[in-house]
């Protein structure tokens, strides 16, 4: 849950930074980091609810797109971030 509160933080955060490339990096970032901890928190409720679907979610879909996010970050880093 600490995940998901930092990265609510940080979407305010980046609405409120003028240059481009920063903002975008830090969109880019908050959402790797939510979804990430959206990861951790469906792991704790498929091991503490035992639900299948659950564990599918968490494995096929929200994995994937959270380092595909992380991806996206460093390449626009290595790009534009210097």
């Amino acid at each position: 849950m600490l995940i998901i509160g930092y990265s609510i933080l940080m979407f305010y955060m980046s609405s409120k930074i003028r240059l481009s490339p920063i903002r975008s990096l830090s969109i880019l970032l908050s959402s790797f980091f939510l979804l990430h901890g959206l990861y951790h928190l469906l792991g704790t409720f498929e091991g503490t609810f035992e639900v299948e679907f659950l564990e599918f979610v968490e494995d096929v879909v929200v994995e994937p797109l959270s380092w595909a996010l992380f991806l996206a970050f460093s390449i626009y880093f290595a790009k534009r971030g210097g």
